[in-house]
């Protein structure tokens, strides 16, 4: 049996002006699925974060996302993509995202790890994952 990469939300182009981790929170707010979680603000960051020059990174990492209204499983799964991301290119992590956790295992998209897709995302997911208990595959950091 064979696992497809899912479809997911890919913006078309990076931001003219890149996306800060401090307005990542307000984008998770404005989404409106309750089943899966789109997370599109959270993939902004990603291709905006790809697209920007190694120089202009650490300026994207300006403050902690406003956790008003975000619950653990938001802000875990933003804090284990911005060190993710900061330790493939070599950046230090901002201390914020150390000591977050989900309340909960679950992937990216905030579906619980119970069935044969989502045990096969915590899997394949970067180490990192586990401490954070939300799952995405290595690929998630790769989208431009």
């Amino acid at each position: 049996m064979s696992i497809t990469r899912p479809i997911i939300p890919s913006p078309a182009a990076p931001s003219e002006i890149p996306l800060r981790t401090s307005q990542i929170g307000i984008g998770l707010l404005e989404e409106t699925s309750k089943r899966i979680k789109k997370r599109t603000a959270l993939i902004q960051f990603i291709v905006d974060w790809n697209h920007a020059a190694q120089q202009d990174k650490e300026s994207m990492l300006d403050a902690p996302p406003d956790n008003d209204g975000l619950g653990n499983s938001e802000l875990a799964a933003i804090a284990v993509v911005i060190r993710s991301l900061c330790e493939r290119d070599l950046i230090n992590p901002p201390e914020w995202v150390y000591g977050v956790k989900s309340d909960r295992e679950e992937t990216i998209h905030g579906l619980s790890i119970r069935n044969l897709h989502t045990h096969h995302v915590k899997k394949k997911a970067p180490v990192v994952c586990h401490e954070y208990k939300v799952y995405f595959q290595p690929w998630y950091l790769d989208l431009k």
